[in-house]
């Protein structure tokens, strides 16, 4: 598995410290990988974070096997979520 955190559109200064949430669809679509997923998209985030350059929206791309999923991670100031673009 390999996680590609995208570029920023826009910097800001979030934190992700909120209770992590994530959508049906998210769990569904990575069952027994949805922590490993969580945790790893954290990791590279709070890269960002430690840096203060954190904007809300995070974009990221999962490869596992051949399949590519792309995810977002948004900071709401209370909940970080975990969802898919089509959640929305």
């Amino acid at each position: 598995m390999k996680i590609t955190l995208h570029p920023q559109e826009y910097e800001g200064n979030y934190k992700f410290n909120g209770q992590i949430v994530y959508t049906k669809a998210f769990g569904e679509t990575f069952q027994d990988k949805t922590i490993e997923v969580i945790f790893n998209s954290m990791s590279l985030i709070y890269e960002l974070v430690a840096n203060d350059i954190a904007d809300y929206l995070q974009v990221l791309t999962v490869e596992i096997n051949t399949d590519k999923i792309k995810f977002w991670v948004i900071d709401d100031g209370s909940c970080v979520t975990f969802l898919l673009p089509e959640d929305y």
